[in-house]
């Protein structure tokens, strides 16, 4: 999802069709400003969610009463949002490494290998991955974390 404002041009037999991937795609609740015709005589401005609007241009559709052409204006994504969807990554890669390393690790290969396939297999940094890997090795030996490598600001 591109995290930026976006503009799109949509011709009203594909409006409803746009907006309902938008939504399906994760875009849902962005906020949406549709403006009908702009620039002319009959111009008109709906706001709203992409979701909601897909709905409100759906019923106009089912009612035949959908016309002109459209200029959709998406908001950018918020900070909030963009933090919450880079810590969501960070952890997910961090779970994925964590599934890998594993096996692996209990099968005694190489440290430097394992770790540089494992980076390059998730398309992280290798000194992550290290960290994790030692953590892991202590908790099998049963001498607990070794480092502080739980935190996620290096995941990505």
């Amino acid at each position: 999802a591109d995290p930026n404002a976006v503009v799109l041009y949509e011709a009203p037999h594909r409006l409803v069709a746009t907006l309902s991937e938008l939504a399906a795609a994760g875009a849902g609740d962005r906020r949406l400003v549709a403006a009908r015709e702009l620039t002319k005589l009959h111009e008109e401005l709906a706001r709203g969610s992409v979701g909601g609007l897909a709905a409100h241009f759906g019923a106009l559709e089912l009612q035949g009463k959908l016309r002109g052409e459209f200029t959709l204006v998406m908001a950018p994504i918020s900070e909030d949002e963009l933090q919450e969807r880079a810590n969501d990554a960070r952890e997910e890669t961090q779970a994925r490494a964590r599934s890998l390393l594993g096996p692996r690790l209990e099968a005694g290969e190489p440290l430097s290998q394992l770790v540089r396939d494992v980076a390059a297999e998730l398309g992280a940094r290798k000194r992550p991955i290290y960290e994790l890997a030692l953590e892991m090795q202590g908790e099998m030996r049963g001498a607990g974390p070794q480092a502080e490598s739980g935190s996620t600001e290096k995941w990505t």
